[in-house]
């Protein structure tokens, strides 16, 4: 059974010329687009718990945004009980807004399902989880792209638990159990709870500008006293600078302070600091005035520098003032006193990049890319190669808008640059020439303000690039040969315009923590020590070396738990932590950062290594951009950065990849896997995935699985990149149809979670049930996979149950691009790869089987079919069989498969046994 409440609005506002519909409960919103909208308030929410906000919205027929995916949106702003709003840096089912806090677009009418249709009316549903403490949402729909009216109306906002078999003393309905609790990660996992001992964090400083910090405190109630910030500064050698300071009071035994009174439930704030004079690092502590109510610290905190400092600002000042963007940066720095005469400016530039101070690069983001053991990016006798694609002959003079095989993925390739560090030349001085050249012609080609392609702007892709730079500099200054004044200060001023955009992509939080975010932030740091003169360096390792604390510590759990969807992404964030440890020069805040880092990252290390299958790969769950052996990446890295690792018995046991038949399924993972391996035998491999999905964040794969018998890959997942892909292609990869889900009465899942409920073994067979709540209110979801010792067989089984309406659902099987499948009857299909042959049989327990359906690279509407992601965003049509069932209120069937005889009687006896049916609930079912 369902916990379910439903919130009614507290108030209901509209603005923008939006006003009340014609029927009761109706609203209807103009077409001031991001301005028309209805604003409801629903108060008496449950922390923690999962809502939905449905809605029905219908547009005139002659509206020529009906088909936009971004029709309308959705924006919801989560407040305490008094009305003040919290600073989540994530909530799970929603990304970040551009105008409310989060959002969630809503398409068209004119839209099913991505595709096109002639309706005019359509229902919309949005999952999400309010994070504590949150208590009540703000939700807005607005106006977007419309180009007439449109009306909503039958709001509705509920909150919904899975059935709770335990214990639940106090009797609340929405009382979830512990591990539906814990299978939505905790939003303020990471908010320091502050107490009168302080918790400190540092910055560095640019001379002569100020640095703003802002954030937000949360009390447990409005009678706090309130926070304290301490204040340390440090000269450069790290000794602290005794106050007074200016503008600030100081207390003995305290020392300077700033003191930030909590009149709301949630305050923000805002720290502007103006440092003494020679003072390079400043020091804030956060802490409470005595032993008071709760106040909890909301990261990550916003960090930046002063308006004269702001990219945009400098640009402005380039374009109009003399001289180039290094001569506005100079001027900037220095203030209205500024020299920034040819003379001065060139004195300056060779003491900031003169051979003796260039540190040698890092290249951490090179050496992570070398790790994939990938074919590299070059030119070669005047054509550029990038694995995946055929060779194109580079323009002598690009446009750098060229797009010869109209793919992102050779986009983003193209415009990282990495490609010019491999210039292949008999001659390398003019090698280096030719790769400066190319350097220089993108930055005059690429403006910041006006971009022709957002792309190019990926904070990935700015984190590459300067990268590509730095070394540009580093080896121009190892050569006899010298660039001209003009060259050298326009490759330094792109290099610093690079570090200033991204200290201002992390250091605002533009971006949510990901990979993307730590590349950025490794990336700023790199250039920092490199750059180590420049005035702007000190901010930046402290800014980077901030958010990489931050970052990993959002992703990664301190006992090597992952918060991020992606197997290939999860090994990723462990390689560069483990680079950082051995290639960065050991300032005492980089050895600080990987005293933190090396505890998680060694478990994190241990589990991956478990994790991967018997042929070196991982699961290619969320964002797997290529197909790599995994396992060599794992052993190169180790050999390269982690010997010390190396020498834990921990993973020297995985390392040895112990045989025999493993089992990985606790109640706090977020995958279920087991794999066989023996020498001298096939050995087989099982992974599902339980990690929560959010339709425009990552792909809906929540409970799909990846299966091997016999040696070779029989189920696999259609994995992909959303980087690498664009329409149709990207909409499918993404979409549950692209993977190994059900879909109960043609309803999309939407934003959710899973968890495993229970574990047992009948006659050697595995048993696994799995709670998922991603199909909404009105629908109990479990899906039941049973494995044989040897893994020769597989069931797959899914129970939905409503008290609503009758239920039918479909579910898919994606085969590897190798196996054939047919068809042999309505209960059979057999697939083929080699030699060997996989029966696979459809099994009901209550309903009727609905047909099997095999699609292969289908592309016709209503939506793509039938094909997974390889290499460069390549599309490589694959078998996928749709089997379904059909009842009444309460479905339960799956399928069966089984690699011989042996294996399909042992899964096939133990589901259909009595103690299988009775401690599942299913008996009444049969």
């Amino acid at each position: 059974m369902l916990g379910v409440r439903q919130i009614l609005p507290a108030s209901v506002q509209h603005a923008g010329d939006s006003e009340a519909g014609s029927h009761e409960g109706t609203h209807l919103i103009a077409t001031k687009n991001r301005w028309s909208r209805v604003v409801l308030i629903f108060p008496n929410l449950t922390p923690d718990v999962w809502c939905q906000f449905s809605f029905e919205i219908a547009c005139e027929t002659d509206d020529a945004a009906r088909q936009e995916p971004d029709y309308a949106t959705v924006g919801i702003d989560f407040q305490a009980g008094d009305g003040s709003s919290i600073d989540f840096a994530s909530v799970p089912g929603l990304v970040r807004g551009q105008i409310d806090p989060f959002q969630f677009p809503v398409g068209g009418p004119g839209l099913c399902d991505g595709h096109s249709s002639q309706s005019h009316t359509r229902k919309v549903r949005i999952a999400f989880l309010v994070p504590a403490p949150a208590t009540q949402a703000q939700v807005t729909i607005r106006s977007w792209r419309n180009t007439k009216p449109f009306v909503v109306g039958n709001l509705s906002l509920v909150q919904f638990v899975q059935g709770n078999t335990e214990p639940n003393p106090a009797g609340d309905e929405l009382a979830a159990s512990v591990a539906e609790r814990n299978a939505s990660p905790d939003a303020r996992r990471n908010w320091p709870i502050l107490s009168t001992s302080p918790r400190w964090f540092q910055f560095g400083l640019v001379p002569r500008h100020n640095l703003f910090v802002r954030g937000q405190l949360v009390a447990e109630s409005t009678s706090s006293e309130g926070t304290l910030v301490r204040v340390v500064y440090r000269d450069e050698q790290g000794h602290e600078i005794p106050p007074p300071y200016a503008d600030l009071p100081s207390a003995p035994g305290i020392g300077a302070f700033i003191s930030i009174p909590t009149r709301s439930r949630a305050r923000r704030f805002t720290l502007e600091l103006t440092a003494p004079e020679n003072a390079g690092t400043v020091e804030l502590g956060f802490c409470t005035t005595g032993d008071t109510s709760r106040i909890e610290l909301v990261l990550p905190l916003e960090v930046s520098l002063g308006y004269d400092l702001l990219l945009e600002n400098i640009e402005e000042d380039a374009a109009k003032g003399p001289g180039d963007f290094l001569s506005a940066t100079i001027r900037r720095l220095a203030g209205a006193t500024a020299d920034t005469q040819a003379v001065h400016v060139s004195r300056l530039v060779n003491h900031w990049v003169a051979a003796s101070t260039l540190a040698s690069p890092s290249r951490i983001l090179g050496r992570l890319r070398s790790l994939h053991q990938r074919e590299q990016d070059r030119v070669s006798s005047g054509r550029l190669h990038i694995e995946g694609f055929p060779d194109w002959e580079l323009p002598l003079l690009p446009t750098w808008d060229e797009d010869p095989f109209h793919s992102p993925a050779w986009r983003m390739r193209y415009h990282s640059l990495i490609w010019l560090l491999d210039f292949e030349s008999s001659d390398r001085t003019e090698a280096l020439k030719r790769s400066i050249e190319l350097a220089l012609s993108w930055s005059r080609a690429n403006s910041w303000s006006e971009p022709s392609d957002e792309l190019r702007f990926h904070p990935s892709l700015v984190a590459q690039r300067l990268e590509v730079l730095i070394d540009l500099l580093s080896r121009q200054v190892e050569t006899d040969w010298k660039l001209s004044s003009e060259q050298l200060h326009g490759l330094l001023g792109e290099a610093i315009r690079h570090g200033i955009a991204l200290a201002e992509i992390i250091g605002q939080n533009a971006i949510p923590p990901s990979v993307s975010y730590l590349h950025a932030a490794v990336s700023l740091l790199a250039a920092a020590q490199a750059l180590s003169r420049i005035p702007l360096a000190t901010y930046w390792e402290g800014l980077a070396l901030h958010k990489l604390r931050e970052g990993f510590d959002e992703l990664m759990g301190p006992n090597g738990d992952f918060h991020i969807q992606s197997l290939h992404e999860r090994l990723e964030l462990v390689s560069l932590g483990t680079i950082l440890r051995t290639t960065l020069n050991a300032s005492p805040g980089v050895t600080s950062l990987n005293e933190h880092l090396a505890p998680r990252l060694k478990e994190a290390m241990r589990r991956l290594i478990a994790l991967t299958d018997p042929g070196g790969v991982l699961p290619p769950f969320g964002e797997t951009p290529f197909t790599l052996r995994h396992a060599s990446w794992i052993r190169k890295l180790l050999s390269s950065y982690g010997r010390d690792l190396m020498r834990d018995k921990d993973i020297r046991a995985e390392l040895s990849y112990p045989q025999g038949t493993r089992i990985f399924a606790a109640p706090d993972s977020d995958l279920i896997a087991a794999r066989f391996y023996e020498q001298g035998r096939t050995w087989g491999y099982f992974c599902a995935t339980l990690s929560k999905q959010c339709p425009f964040a990552g792909h809906s794969d929540t409970t799909s699985f990846v299966f091997a018998s016999g040696s070779r890959r029989w189920i696999v997942d259609s994995s992909g990149s959303t980087l690498g892909h664009v329409g149709d292609a990207r909409r499918y990869l993404t979409s549950p149809r692209a993977h190994n889900v059900a879909i109960p009465n043609g309803r999309i899942p939407s934003a959710g979670t899973a968890w495993l409920k229970s574990h047992f073994s009948i006659a050697g067979v595995h048993i696994y049930e799995v709670c998922s709540n991603v199909h909404g209110p009105s629908l109990v979801h479990r899906r039941i996979f049973a494995l044989s010792e040897t893994l020769g067989s597989l069931a797959v089984i899914d129970h939905f149950s409503s008290e609503e309406e009758p239920v039918s659902f479909e579910a898919f099987l994606h085969f590897d691009p190798e196996t054939v499948v047919s068809i042999a009857s309505e209960q059979l299909a057999v697939g083929f790869q080699s030699k060997q042959k996989l029966r696979i049989q459809p099994l009901a327990i209550s309903g009727q089987p609905d047909g099997l359906e095999v699609v292969r690279g289908r592309r016709s509407p209503p939506s793509l079919q039938g094909f997974i992601s390889r290499n460069s965003g390549q599309l490589l049509a694959a078998s996928v069989l749709r089997y379904g069932f059909f009842g009444q209120r309460n479905v339960c069937g799956g399928v069966l498969m089984a690699l011989d005889e042996v294996s399909y009687r042992s899964i096939l006896e133990a589901v259909r046994s009595p103690d299988f049916l009775d401690r599942l609930h299913l008996s009444s079912l049969t």
